[in-house]
């Protein structure tokens, strides 16, 4: 149990007092219409990157946790707008920790993400998966990676709708390196 503040309440209350003799008005705060919580099998899950689609439903990426140490699947979902309801859902992984950490969305609604995917001890890749509006099913993925590390940390799209991301790279994460995909859309 809290235990009762009354100079916070005075404070409060005197606040209130002020504001109103100015002839100002309180602003209601605002409360949730849904809220969404996804997981995976063992329970848990990251929802990272946000992004609206332009019919105004909004897109997720995260991952979602399974039941070994050290186990997620990149997951990608597009909800109602309306009422929170999944209207689809695309997850990729191995054995490992894979994540979906950046979103885009083109003109025409289709899903740009950008994967970091768990490959072997100290061994990450990188893939970037293009996906359709309507369905969420893949259109086309690139995966690349290399000795060391390849991950993923942002992505964004050209006016022409080129999909550029940008990556720690090396043995020691020691270098970034920013990519254009020329012709990819």
């Amino acid at each position: 149990m809290v235990p009762y503040d009354r100079g916070m309440v005075e404070h409060s209350t005197t606040r209130l007092a002020a504001v109103l003799a100015l002839g100002l008005t309180l602003v209601p705060t605002p409360s949730p219409a849904w809220v969404v919580r996804s997981h995976g099998s063992d329970g848990w899950g990251v929802a990272v990157p946000v992004v609206l689609a332009p019919d105004g439903n909004p897109v997720v990426a995260g991952l979602l946790g399974e039941p070994s140490p050290l186990q997620s699947e990149a997951h990608i979902a597009k909800h109602s707008a309306s009422d929170g309801s999944e209207l689809w859902t695309y997850t990729s992984g191995g054995a490992g920790e894979d994540i979906a950490n950046g979103l885009a969305i083109d003109g025409v609604g289709d899903v740009y993400a950008l994967l970091s995917l768990y490959r072997a001890s100290d061994v990450y890749d990188t893939a970037i998966v293009k996906l359709s509006n309507a369905a969420g099913t893949e259109l086309w993925r690139r995966d690349f990676g290399g000795p060391g590390y390849q991950i993923a940390t942002a992505l964004v799209l050209a006016s022409n709708g080129d999909p550029i991301i940008a990556l720690l790279e090396g043995p020691l994460q020691t270098a970034g390196s920013v990519i254009r995909f020329d012709g990819a859309n």
